[in-house]
């Protein structure tokens, strides 16, 4: 499915035009206000320098104080309900917001900024736990990926209007009341057709001690570590952008020597960076969630700022006393990859945080999802006040901002390299995805029929040796491949199957011992919950049909009866990794790139399975159109 198809659909379309509309607005008040304070009428009684500090910590502080709050009610309530109200809400804040601009009240505003950053932590666990229940595994990750690009763009827009709003020539204060109205009403207008999402757990009493709800919520986000370790990686995006934009006004003046119109162009180009990125991601991941893009997106974030750095300091400032334009900057040596460095950071980061926002969003327990995504909110906040601290402590110590950077690039690089080290798993499948797509042309079909927990049998035919490569790029969930014990002892290859946890396997006549601790890693496994995948045909074909199926995966069932999911491999016959004869040579003729097939078919319960019904399955798959 096309990402943009989405949004002609209701369970979707609706709520995407709600949180455009209140991002855009947010940022058109936000950023009117700020230039008013900074450039206009209230420029003269008021110091833009003190009070734009300010005026940051009135829109983090409402995060800590009700998203705890918020999720509750999110979870007990009928959340498309909850969208209009808080929507509604919004129109109030805006007309006391237009109160402010029509009386020139600087503080009557700043009420209205932290009222709006209020309702702001209200909307953010209801928005994110809608998603789920409105839309199914293979579209939850591109509903993502529009969002996460749909907001920043309203960012971009909202940022660049709400300075055009009170510039020279622009509009009256008087003007901005009602456009921040206006887009408020278009907001609750959007919120009427979204569609309803029954509550989670309608039973929940509420607490409304938000210190105590804030640390229950952060303990319902530790009881799965993969949800804990998405959501300090949402945060930590957080910290990193928000110490990157903090520094372009000072880094844009005092490195580059432009003028503002230039960190508006490196506003515009991060914004529209993020949202090109979270688009990529949904497109690259197949629309399902592909956490292998999050290493990918984190080294990323690396590469580029280490970059930046580097080409910040070769760059020459032209000189005078003027600083220099857009036009002026573009045209100068070393701006182009200035540029190209601030899209990629930008770029990455979008790829970075899509799959993480889809995971919380599946794997948290439907009855504390609300709860859950109030805590990525109250992380969120933590982390973007220990960059504002960070920010702070090193530019007392009188490092320059350039260094900043360097700093940011290294701790990131920190980051990537402890995360790498307690998940290696991680770093693998981003290899393996890597490697499976530059080999092949992959389209995956009933990817549902794989559970999302619990565990599971898959039985595939076996066509070349990166079968199991072609697999775990194909499923979302870690997979523990059955393999000949003798790759397992190979001295390099077999170094990476045991940190793939590969499960090592024998004949009876070979080694009933092998055979033995075999099963009982298999039955174990599955215990736990995992996913485990066998070829039952025990080798690789040799002219491209399908083997009888050993009756192995018979006593498997009958140990741990489980669910058996049949799965058919297409295409791959004659391809480079296939025992085809002609494979070398069609690998020189350019058949590198070749289109392949994972089909995943209905689970077949444990008091059905035998060799014979499953190969049956598989070779219908197999056969099926890729």
């Amino acid at each position: 499915m096309s990402q943009l198809r989405l949004l002609t659909e209701r369970r979707f379309g609706p709520l995407f035009w709600t949180q455009f509309l209140g991002a855009l607005n947010d940022n058109l008040f936000k950023t009117a206000f700020v230039f008013l304070i900074t450039y206009g009428a209230l420029a003269g009684s008021h110091d833009g320098a003190l009070w734009t500090p300010f005026l940051n910590g009135l829109l983090i502080l409402p995060f800590f104080m009700f998203s705890a709050m918020a999720g509750q009610l999110a979870d007990k309530y009928e959340k498309a309900r909850l969208v209009r109200l808080i929507k509604l809400w919004e129109v109030g804040v805006m007309a006391f917001a237009a109160t402010g601009f029509l009386s020139g009240s600087a503080w009557l505003l700043a009420a209205a900024l932290f009222l709006m950053g209020t309702q702001s932590a209200f909307f953010g666990p209801v928005k994110y736990a809608i998603l789920p229940q409105a839309l199914d595994e293979n579209s939850l990750v591109s509903g993502n990926a529009l969002v996460g690009a749909a907001t920043f763009v309203a960012i971009l827009i909202g940022t660049m209007g709400g300075g055009l709003l009170l510039r020279a020539g622009g509009f009256a204060p008087s003007g901005t009341a009602l456009v921040v109205l206006v887009v408020a009403l278009a907001g609750v207008a959007a919120s009427r057709r979204i569609p309803d999402a029954p509550a989670s757990d309608p039973g929940l009493r509420l607490d409304w001690n938000p210190l105590r709800q804030s640390l229950r919520a952060c303990r319902f986000a530790a009881e799965d570590g993969s949800v804990l370790r998405a959501i300090l990686g949402i945060s930590w995006f957080w910290f990193f952008g928000a110490t990157l934009l903090t520094l372009f006004p000072t880094y844009g003046k005092n490195v580059l020597h432009v003028d503002e119109q230039v960190v508006t162009f490196f506003l515009m180009l991060f914004c529209l960076g993020i949202g090109v990125g979270a688009l990529v991601c949904g497109r690259l991941a197949n629309h399902k969630m592909e956490l292998a893009l999050v290493p990918a997106g984190a080294v990323g974030l690396s590469v580029f700022v280490l970059d930046l750095f580097f080409a910040s300091l070769a760059y020459e400032p032209a000189t005078g006393a003027a600083l220099t334009a857009v036009r002026g900057f573009l045209g100068s040596a070393g701006s182009l990859r200035i540029t190209l460095d601030l899209f990629g950071v930008a770029v990455s980061g979008g790829v970075f945080i899509v799959p993480l926002s889809a995971l919380v969003q599946q794997r948290a327990p439907a009855k504390k999802r609300s709860r859950i995504l109030s805590a990525t909110g109250i992380l969120s906040a933590l982390f973007m006040v220990a960059s504002a601290a960070m920010t702070l402590l090193l530019a007392s110590l009188g490092v320059a901002t350039v260094y900043v950077y360097l700093v940011l690039a290294v701790m990131n690089a920190a980051v990537v390299a402890y995360t790498f080290r307690q998940l290696p798993d991680l770093l693998l499948r981003l290899v393996v995805w890597v490697f499976v797509r530059v080999v092949y042309r992959l389209r995956v079909s009933g990817l549902e029929h794989v559970p999302e927990d619990g565990p599971v049998l898959i039985a595939a035919n076996h066509i070349t040796y990166v079968d199991g490569l072609i697999l775990s790029a194909a499923i979302s969930r870690p997979v523990r491949f059955v393999m000949y014990y003798k790759f397992s002892e190979l001295p390099i290859v077999g170094r990476i199957l045991r940190r793939a946890r590969v499960i090592p396997i024998a004949s009876r006549k070979e080694s009933a011992a092998i055979l033995r601790e075999a099963l009982d890693q298999i039955a174990e496994a599955l215990e736990e919950g995992e996913v485990v995948c066998i070829f039952p045909e025990g080798t690789l074909t040799d002219d491209g049909e399908m083997r009888e199926f050993r009756r192995g995966i018979e006593r498997i069932v009958a140990r741990t009866p489980v669910p058996v999911v049949p799965l058919g491999l297409q295409g791959l016959w004659g391809s480079f990794f296939s025992r085809a004869r002609s494979c070398v040579g069609r690998f020189v003729r350019g058949r590198l790139w070749l289109r392949v097939g994972v089909a995943v078919g209905q689970p077949i319960p444990a008091e059905e399975v035998s060799a014979t019904h499953v190969r049956a399955r598989v070779a219908t798959l197999r056969g099926a159109a890729a």
